[in-house]
């Protein structure tokens, strides 16, 4: 959590929207400044990855985020969590991407190993 610029007495929070129905950066574009019209309210929204990093007061919830984000013709929803590996704040998208990686880290301790065997049979 963040102090609000000019308030010391606030808090800002920080949420990742899944934003859902947008075919271009112009629609990342209207919903950001929807969302950056309510009040204390900052928000960017990344067309490529379909989430909105908003930054907000205590005084307005996530529903008034989502509300504003589907008032504008658009879906929005709060990050799914999962349980992977015993990290309960790890998203589920990474989970695959993190099975990728370690098969490929076996893959390179592997191959290692065989070429340093094949320097000691000689």
């Amino acid at each position: 959590m963040d102090r609000l610029a000019g308030s010391p007495d606030l808090v800002a929070l920080v949420i990742e929207l899944e934003i859902g129905g947008m075919t271009c950066a112009s629609c990342a574009s209207r919903i950001e400044k929807k969302l950056n019209r309510l009040d204390g309210v900052t928000a960017t929204v990344n067309y490529a990855t379909e989430k909105a990093k908003v930054t907000y007061p205590a005084g307005i919830t996530t529903d008034d985020l989502v509300a504003t984000v589907e008032k504008t013709g658009y879906t929005a929803s709060l990050p799914a969590r999962a349980v992977a590996d015993g990290n309960e704040d790890e998203p589920d998208e990474l989970k695959p991407l993190r099975h990728y990686y370690r098969g490929y880290a076996a893959q390179i301790a592997a191959k290692t190993a065989a070429v340093a065997n094949q320097g000691k049979a000689k």
